[in-house]
């Protein structure tokens, strides 16, 4: 009846307003609201004519949606609650003028008493709207229930004294708000799969004074729910004083996401706290010096980093791996005053890390590794104490940014005798116009790049450390500092003006060649880019042979020939360069003739220095050799002129040591002249023709081959020009010495029945403008992983197998007519950098072949199609392989870029497709992507689709989807009769159109939008 008051025998009433209120006869009431939308003051929007007064709680009735109006502040209230309901039903709460921070309108107090979210229930709230305690002197708690939201759109929250709960499943938004903590709070306590956003423009302030002192700033004592989330969408939010993180957060239940924003930090985290780390989009800094961040809970960690995370205050520093197997992950961005002490085994996915002083280890043989590129930046000046420095371990393009990375404009120097291996390395760059100092452990081994910015200043401090690169560019004014070491470039060479290599020769022995440059076939040496500190003694200087450049004091010294009964000519050179001059020779011993060419055991020996320019003037018909080899020390030699045959049988699967080889070399040895192989009888059958190169020394063979009959078995460094024609490839290894095989630009090479017999893998190099076609049975690499450089076109029309992973970088085009698994062993491919990859098919596992061979793209690769194609395991073959062991992997990373160019075919993924994080995939042509698999994780993926269709088998999350054109379509084996969810994504960019003969209804979930579909005839819905 109107007018009553119903007594509330719950409530203890602590408030003195509420005291005086009963001490009148008057006491404390439950008011529930009557009406669907109007003013709180109004009468008549409450059940009974009566709005609430001091100390009575206020009831919001399940069923139904309410507008509530604050037009001026109520009076402190026990309680609010919103009753249990539907998770449709939304109750609003909105101040008329929320930039009045004066007018703080929704007031709950009282010892213990609550703002209450029942279950699935949503609650908004818009302004100045909501204060939790007042004046310190009771505990007020927001409960957000079950399943339910709460959410607080601008305007400031005041929790004066009390905490938050956030319960199983529920969310608590901050969209661009205040969340204000003061006086004696207690927590934000979180529940299982409880969930609280920071979105952009939030911010939180405050102080607590609880287990931790935070002053004007948050505390998250209580992380007791397994999954719960804390996330940082955007804004600024600030911890100025004391500590921020302890150890009540418990890592493994719980995580704390960073989506995008800043959080500042200017006291330090303590205990392990691997996962307040800012995802892509985030930034963490923190301000204070002393210990940043520690892992004390042993091996096998993971440390989340997607976005920039700063620990730059002045001898502050960063302890990772205590135990062994930490992991950083994410492909984020770390600013870092120094790696101290805690390094044992590390393993870095991070596109940057900007340093401001050390790489220290906790021991001599800590290891640091970065994988798949990285970016060293300055920050400040930095150093290295050499005797406790770590060892790291970069692979794929590693790159100095000598800009300081905080004010973009100072230039730095990076002083690093830490120990690098560049082993793994395939490209080193060097940015800004600072200074470079490392220490390499061995030499820059098979380079895709090496490049350096114009006025910069690299210096390898390694004396063992020699460069052996495909393309190197020195720009303007910049100078490398390489010591006694050799540069060897196989493809491009360039030089800005007054671009210098600088050499420093403590001694020189008389008449030994010491090697400077080996560059492209036929490019002249950059001898005027040459300089030498200590300037030269006198009568030493810079000749040059081919594209060679050694130094040399003019001192003539002869071959000597190994043994002395060996059958062999030993080219003297004193008549001129002229093969066919038997002045030019020292005869065979025992032998009556002395010039090589033409007789079945005949050897040509190299040696010493004495004319390096070599003609063969033999008649073409007649110029042949048993073999043709340079000794120990021996000069760089050119051979030019007529063709040369080789004659000698080698058996096919004859490895023995005893087997002389056709063209074996110590030093730079290019042979200009075509090779072919000289037969009596052609009924001999397959065998090799053998080319080893020894030491730093390659062998250059550019005026092509003719093997149509032999296998081309190489050791160590072989480059090829010209046309080549063989029956197979067959690289082996010698002492440990890798073995590639370059195709010079220009070069083409064809394998007509390339079978089995690759058993010892090798590199590859497809320099820009040549291409190689493999055909045959399989094209197959065991045992070892190799990195290829593909800058021109290769093609395979046999099977692909291999045992180890084989990574295939460039800006060139690789098509494999099949891509099977291999019975000996699991191994996959990799593409990176721009090239792109088209297969006409991809058997993940074969019948007989239980082993997954799987694909995995980074970078900016596309996967493009000869035709219609599919990936996954052989049809009707049952594998004991788990799916998304044999799944498509798109590698994140924040330069991950992985297009689909379907060229107008349709690529089908029956086996999951796999995005890790801050990965962007792009679709683009009118062709297909068909994902079959149930199983596919896309995770926070980015999508965009430009053209075609994206053809989804189930319910897939997205981070954010973009329409640039295309549609989405459903694949036949999807069923929808009911409105059944088709995708979520955080963020929709563009038209979404949904093919096929399906309804469409959206609705905004926790996560973003979600489409749902369900069957319905004639209809194609467009959502704008």
């Amino acid at each position: 009846m109107k007018g009553t008051r119903v007594m509330n025998t719950v409530t203890k009433v602590a408030a003195a307003s509420v005291i005086a209120v009963c001490a009148q006869g008057l006491c404390a009431a439950e008011i529930t609201w009557g009406g669907s939308s109007g003013r709180w003051h109004a009468k008549s929007n409450w059940i009974g004519g009566e709005k609430p007064a001091a100390g009575d709680s206020v009831i919001f009735p399940a069923g139904g949606s309410y507008a509530v109006e604050i037009d001026t502040k109520t009076p402190e209230l026990s309680y609010v609650k919103v009753l249990p309901g539907l998770p449709e039903d939304v109750v609003t709460f909105t101040d008329e003028d929320p930039t009045d921070e004066t007018r703080r309108s929704v007031y709950v107090v009282g010892d213990g008493y609550r703002f209450i979210v029942g279950e699935n229930r949503k609650v908004r709230v818009y302004g100045n709207t909501v204060q939790l305690g007042a004046n310190g002197a009771n505990k007020t708690y927001l409960d957000v229930g079950p399943n339910a939201e709460f959410s607080m759109d601008a305007g400031r929250m005041y929790v004066r004294n009390g905490g938050i709960l956030v319960n199983t499943n529920a969310t608590l938004k901050i969209n661009g708000g205040t969340l204000d903590y003061n006086l004696d709070s207690d927590y934000l306590k979180l529940a299982k799969n409880a969930t609280v956003i920071f979105n952009g423009g939030s911010n939180i302030v405050g102080r607590i004074a609880n287990r931790i002192s935070v002053k004007d700033g948050l505390v998250i004592s209580e992380f007791d729910g397994e999954g719960s989330k804390i996330i940082f969408a955007g804004g600024y939010t600030e911890f100025p004083e004391q500590y921020a993180f302890d150890s009540y957060v418990d890592p493994a239940k719980t995580t704390i996401e960073f989506l995008g924003g800043t959080l500042n930090l200017k006291r330090r985290i303590i205990r392990s706290q691997r996962t307040l780390l800012p995802a892509k989009g985030g930034k963490l800094i923190n301000r204070y010096p002393g210990l940043v961040l520690t892992d004390e809970n042993g091996e096998n960690d993971v440390w989340e980093l997607g976005g920039e995370a700063f620990f730059t205050a002045e001898h502050s520093y960063l302890n990772l791996g205590w135990g062994q197997n930490t992991r950083i992950q994410g492909g984020g961005e770390l600013n870092v005053w120094s790696l101290h002490q805690g390094i044992r085994e590390v393993y870095a996915d991070l596109h940057r890390i900007n340093i401001a002083s050390n790489f220290q280890s906790s021991s001599v043989n800590g290891r640091l590794y970065f994988q798949d590129g990285i970016t060293f930046g300055a920050y400040g000046a930095v150093g290295v104490d050499p005797k406790k420095s770590a060892r790291f371990v970069p692979s794929g393009k590693v790159t100095f940014d000598t800009v300081d990375a905080v004010d973009g404009t100072t230039l730095r120097s990076f002083d690093l005798p830490s120990r690098f291996d560049f082993s793994q390395a395939t490209a080193f760059e060097v940015e800004g116009a600072g200074t470079v100092h490392v220490n390499p452990e061995v030499a820059f081994k098979y380079l895709h790049n090496f490049c350096a910015d114009a006025g910069s200043t690299v210096a390898l401090t390694n004396a063992k450390a020699g460069i052996i690169t495909s393309v190197f560019d020195l720009g303007a004014g910049s100078t490398l500092l390489v010591g006694t070491n050799l540069v060897d470039v196989a493809s491009i060479a360039e030089f800005g003006e007054g671009a210098k290599i600088r050499y420093s020769f403590d001694s020189l022995q008389s008449g030994t060649m010491y090697p400077l440059w080996f560059g492209p076939q036929g490019s002249e040496p950059p001898v005027s880019h040459f300089e030498f500190l200590p300037a030269l003694p006198e009568g030493w200087t810079v000749a040059t042979s081919g594209s060679t450049a050694y130094l040399w004091d003019g001192t003539i010294v002869d071959a000597t020939v190994d043994g002395t009964t060996a059958s062999r000519a030993r080219w003297i050179g004193k008549n001129g360069g002229n093969w066919n001059d038997s002045d030019n020779w020292s005869p065979y011993v025992g032998k009556n003739y002395n010039i090589p060419g033409g007789q079945t055991d005949m050897m040509a020996v190299f040696g010493g220095n004495r004319q390096l320019a070599v003609t063969n003037d033999l008649p073409g018909n007649i110029s042949w050799l048993r073999n043709l080899y340079t000794m120990s020390g021996a000069g760089p030699y050119v051979i030019s002129g007529n063709a040369i045959s080789v004659m000698y049988q080698v058996t096919a699967g004859d490895s023995s040591s005893s087997v002389a080889n056709n063209v074996s070399c110590r030093f730079p040895f290019v042979i200009e002249v075509a090779m072919a192989k000289y037969r009596k009888d052609e009924s001999d059958g397959r065998s090799y023709f053998r080319v080893q190169a020894n030491g730093k020394a390659p062998v250059v063979l550019s005026g092509g081959g003719m093997f149509p009959q032999d296998v081309l078995n190489y050791r160590g460094d072989l480059r090829l020009g010209g046309n080549w024609l063989t029956l197979g490839l067959y690289p082996a290894s010698e002492g440990g010495r890798d073995t590639r095989l370059v195709l010079n630009p220009g070069a083409y090479l064809e394998t007509t029945e390339q079978g089995s017999n690759q058993t010892v893998t090798a590199s590859y190099q497809i320099s820009a403008g040549a291409g190689m076609t493999i055909n045959g049975s399989v094209w197959r690499w065991t045992t070892k992983e190799n990195t290829h450089f593909v800058d021109g076109v290769v093609t395979s029309t046999c099977p692909v197998q291999a045992t180890a992973r084989q990574t295939f970088i460039g800006d060139g085009v690789l098509s494999l007519a099949m891509v099977q698994s291999d019975s000996e062993g699991p191994g996959d491919l990799k593409f990176a950098e721009d090239i792109t990859v088209r297969p006409a098919g991809w058997k993940t596992v074969r019948a007989g072949a239980d082993n997954p061979m799987t694909m995995v793209a980074r970078g900016n690769a596309t996967i493009g199609a000869w035709g219609d194609w599919v990936y996954g395991a052989e049809e009707g073959f049952e594998s004991s392989t788990a799916a998304a062991d044999r799944a498509l992997k798109v590698v994140g990373g924040a330069k991950t870029y992985v297009s689909f160019d379907t060229e107008g075919n349709t690529i089908t993924l029956n086996d999951p497709l796999v995005v890790e994080k801050w990965s962007t995939v792009l679709k683009k042509g009118e062709g297909a992507l068909v994902l079959k698999s149930d199983e596919n994780d896309l995770g926070d993926s980015e999508i965009e689709l430009h053209g075609g269709e994206l053809r989804l088998n189930g319910p897939e999350t997205f981070g954010k989807l973009t329409f640039a054109g295309g549609r989405i379509a459903i694949d036949d084996g999807f069923n929808a009769d009911i409105y059944t969810p088709l995708f979520t994504a955080r963020k929709i960019i563009g038209e979404v159109t949904v093919a096929g003969r399906y309804g469409v209804k959206t609705v905004t979930g926790e996560n973003g939008v979600t489409v749902s579909v369900r069957r319905k005839r004639g209809t194609a819905v467009i959502l704008r």
